[in-house]
């Protein structure tokens, strides 16, 4: 059975929730205008990555929703820096549940369940039940994610039942943001990476903005003009299941190390995608990758 897809949400609010978030993100929060999300990185002084995910600016509030990953570290982090700030942060328990638009009667039951609920990519809104939702595109397939209280999503899902909409399973979920090379943190990117190795600048990364923490070192890393390690989706071609592969090292021809796949998912009976953090020398490589069993399968670094 397909595992439940959840996300995290942290709540701002607060006259002073809008600044404070664009002080301590990577892309423009300050000016951004209601019912519309802007994908960002929290990062620490030296630009590594503490949190990811999407900003959502609602009427009364922002929310910021991240996939699996240790939300009560980045409450903590935000926490400790308020001062005289009028902004408070709450993690919120809820249930949520995403819905892929590439079905015109999806689209059409979740109008008639959240008024509202518009085409624009990159929007949201907060309904009257409490139920909160947003748009966003992932490999060209528009993607709502809804998220509230137990009963509520309950209802949700038991009323678009009726009209035969399912959610989304996780699976393909997965098979989305593999492909469009979206993290998650504490999985596929860790303290350890700069923001600018997502290589997610232009969604992400205001390099208009001005000061943030962690604004130095990642506008150093733009003059630059490079990275030396770059996350990105690798093709597998072999049969075995993603379990066989994920946690695998990825070499060169001549056994060099170049990366670690860190999530996987199945393609075909024949080939699977996974996203690894490579050494971008050896990124226009064809990989490998070396199963217990000995037998060697074959990767490719799929193009941004």
């Amino acid at each position: 059975m397909s595992a439940p897809i959840q996300f995290a949400r942290i709540q701002a609010i607060g006259r002073d929730r809008a600044k404070f978030l664009h002080n301590f993100c990577t892309n423009q929060i300050k000016e951004q205008p209601a019912g519309t999300v802007r994908e960002a990185f929290f990062t620490d002084v030296k630009g590594k990555v503490l949190a990811h995910g999407f900003v959502l600016a609602l009427e009364n509030s922002h929310e910021i929703w991240m996939l699996p990953g240790d939300p009560e570290a980045l409450l903590k982090h935000l926490s400790r820096y308020v001062i005289t700030e009028d902004v408070e942060f709450k993690l919120l328990a809820s249930s949520s549940l995403c819905f892929s638009l590439a079905i015109d009667e999806t689209a059409a039951a979740l109008r008639h369940e959240l008024p509202g609920l518009t085409d624009a990519a990159m929007s949201c809104l907060s309904h009257e039940s409490g139920v909160v939702a947003f748009q966003f595109e992932w490999n060209q397939t528009s993607i709502v994610a809804v998220a509230g209280d137990d009963a509520e999503i309950t209802r949700l899902k038991d009323s678009l039942h009726e009209r035969n909409v399912a959610p989304m399973l996780s699976n393909e979920f997965q098979r989305l943001r593999i492909v469009a090379r979206f993290p998650v943190i504490g999985r596929d990117m860790t303290n350890d990476n700069l923001a600018p190795e997502a290589e997610r600048n232009s969604s992400a990364i205001s390099y208009t903005k001005g000061c943030y923490l962690g604004q130095e070192p990642i506008a150093r890393l733009d003059a630059m003009g490079h990275v030396n390690r770059a996350l990105r989706t690798v093709i597998v071609s072999g049969s075995c299941s993603p379990e066989q592969i994920e946690g695998r090292q990825l070499v060169t021809a001549d056994g060099t190390a170049a990366g670690t796949i860190t999530s996987a998912v199945a393609l075909t009976s024949i080939e699977l995608c996974g996203l690894a953090m490579l050494r971008v020398a050896a990124i226009p490589k064809t990989l490998q990758i070396v199963l217990d069993s000995g037998e060697t399968l074959s990767a490719i670094a799929a193009p941004v």
